[in-house]
C-alpha cells in the first residue's frame, strides 16, 4: 500500500466496524440478480467467477433504456467492473463478490439490495417518471449511485461536434430534478472522496470526454450521488488504452468512490 494512502488497512477495517457496518449486514446485499449472459461474457474473458451465494459486499450495474434505440448500451465492458472488483479486494483486503450483478431502474426491490449501484453508458437516459422516482427513492434510503459517461466507447454515440457528454448533462438534470431539496455542486479537491483510501490531490482522473470534473448530489450532509464525464471505466477495462499510470489511478478512484459509498 501507497505511504500516500489515507488510512491503513487495519484502520480502514476499525472504521468500517464503527460506522460502516453496510459492509456487513445490508439487507441490501443478501441477494444476487445477475445477468448470466454478460457473466459468461466476462468469465470467457478470464474476468469473473459466479459464487454460489451473495458475498458479504457486492457490486451491481443498473439496467436503464436509454435514447439510443433498441440497443442500450448500459452493459458495455463488464469486465470493467469485475477489473475493479479485484483491485478493491486486493488493495483493502475486501470480501466483495466477484461477480457482476444487475439492478433494474424500474424495480426498486432489485435496486434496494445493493447499497451502491453503478450507472454507466455513452447514450442519454431515457428514464420514465416511475424510475426517476425509484433513483430518488434508492439515494434517500441511504443508497449511493455513481454515474459516469461511457464516453465514444465501441457504439460511437455522439454528435459529432466534439462535446460527447451527453449522459452527464442528461443525469446532471435528472439528479437535480429528482432531489430539489439537495444541493448540487462541483466537489472540491479536499472533498473526503478524494481521501477516502488513496489520495488522489486532482480529484477525479480524467480519461476522455470532456474535463467537467466530479459532481456530486449531497443531501443533509451525505453525498449520495457521484457524476463524472471522464469515463474512469474505460481505464478499469484497459491500460492500454489510457497507458498503464491513468489505469492505474482509474482503478484508485474506482476503489476510493465504492469504499466511501459502503461507509458513509
Amino acid at each position: 500500500m501507497s505511504g500516500r494512502n489515507r488510512v491503513s488497512r487495519r484502520e480502514f477495517v476499525r472504521h468500517v466496524a464503527i460506522g460502516g457496518s453496510w459492509f456487513f449486514t445490508s439487507p441490501m446485499t443478501s441477494k444476487v440478480f445477475a445477468d448470466q449472459g454478460l457473466i459468461r461474457q466476462a468469465e470467457r474473458a478470464g474476468y469473473g467467477e459466479i459464487p454460489d451465494q451473495g458475498a458479504l459486499a457486492s457490486w451491481a450495474r443498473l439496467r436503464f433504456r436509454t435514447d439510443a434505440g433498441e440497443n442500450d448500451y448500459w452493459d458495455v465492458h463488464p469486465q470493467g467492473d469485475l477489473k475493479l472488483i479485484r483491485a478493491i479486494n486486493k488493495d483493502v483486503t475486501a470480501q466483495v463478490s466477484n461477480v457482476w450483478n444487475v439492478a433494474d431502474v424500474g424495480n426498486l426491490d432489485e435496486m434496494v439490495r445493493f447499497p451502491m449501484l453503478f450507472m454507466h453508458s455513452e447514450a442519454t437516459p431515457g428514464l420514465n417518471d416511475q424510475e426517476k422516482l425509484n433513483l430518488r427513492e434508492y439515494m434517500l434510503r441511504g443508497g449511493f449511485l455513481y454515474a459516469e459517461d461511457c464516453v465514444m466507447g465501441e457504439f460511437g454515440h455522439h454528435s459529432g461536434k466534439g462535446d460527447w457528454d451527453f449522459f452527464f448533462r442528461k443525469m446532471s438534470d435528472v439528479l437535480r430534478e429528482i432531489v430539489p431539496e439537495a444541493t448540487w455542486e462541483r466537489l472540491p479537491l479536499d472533498h473526503p472522496i478524494f481521501k477516502m483510501f488513496y489520495h488522489l490531490p486532482k480529484g477525479q482522473p480524467h480519461m476522455q470526454g470532456q474535463p467537467h470534473g466530479a459532481w456530486g448530489l449531497t443531501y443533509k450532509g451525505r453525498l449520495m450521488a457521484y457524476l463524472s464525464p471522464s469515463d474512469a471505466h474505460c481505464g478499469w477495462t484497459s491500460a492500454q488504452w489510457f497507458g498503464v499510470r491513468k489505469s492505474r489511478d482509474a482503478l484508485k478512484m474506482g476503489v476510493n468512490i465504492y469504499l466511501y459509498a459502503m461507509t458513509h
